[in-house]
């Protein structure tokens, strides 16, 4: 039985150029995917801190309602971010400091609010959405 050509150099399985091709695609891929997922993460801890200041903002008009004063609060909780009430009588501030070990979005800092509705940062508005 005589070989010819073509059956003496036929492929029978992938080369090492090809092998690191398919290898350098899925690392770039999964680099691009790692990133877009802490980044959906950080965002949606922002949304539960900002969700738990306008929260901890109602409870401290109806305690103002109530007494006539701002009053100290329970301490919520929310992955990412700690926080800091400090009323003062007629006046307070919410704080919500982010945490990077946490998952906390460090893009936008500490939010707060306080009791005339100002928010930080005032100037960049995706923060606070």
């Amino acid at each position: 039985m005589k070989r010819t050509l073509k059956s003496k150099y036929l492929q029978r399985g992938f080369t090492l150029l090809e092998l690191l091709v398919v290898i350098a695609m899925i690392g770039i891929l999964a680099s691009i995917s790692v990133g877009r997922y802490s980044q959906h993460i950080a965002q949606s801890n922002r949304r539960a801190a900002i969700a738990e200041l306008y929260a901890a903002q109602q409870q401290m008009e109806r305690i103002r309602l109530q007494t006539g004063l701002y009053g100290s609060l329970s301490v919520p909780t929310s992955k990412g971010y700690t926080f800091d009430f400090s009323p003062n009588g007629d006046t307070y501030k919410l704080i919500a400091k982010p945490q990077a070990s946490s998952g906390g979005d460090m893009d936008c800092g500490n939010l707060s609010i306080d009791q005339t509705d100002i928010r930080t940062p005032a100037d960049r508005n995706e923060c606070w959405q």
